[in-house]
């Protein structure tokens, strides 16, 4: 996320206002490049929401995989 964008509960917050379905139990904790929210569920699941198709994809079974597999791009 960009620098002034640093408070989980901010960027939290403030997607639960702008966007409606699907993301209102995640907690937000980073965006992609297009500004899409990625969050954690209640159960730990690691989604994104995608402005453009209006839809929710699941990115990993919890955060450890989505570190694994998203960020260091290793097997989970």
């Amino acid at each position: 996320m960009e620098d002034d964008r640093w408070s989980v509960i901010d960027v939290t917050n403030e997607v639960r206002q702008s966007v409606t379905d699907g993301v209102s139990d995640w907690v937000i904790f980073s965006e992609d490049h297009s500004g899409n929210p990625i969050g954690m569920d209640v159960n730990g699941k690691v989604w994104i929401f995608d402005h453009d198709f209006g839809g929710v994809t699941e990115l990993a079974s919890g955060f450890e995989d989505y570190i694994r597999t998203q960020c260091l791009k290793v097997e989970a």
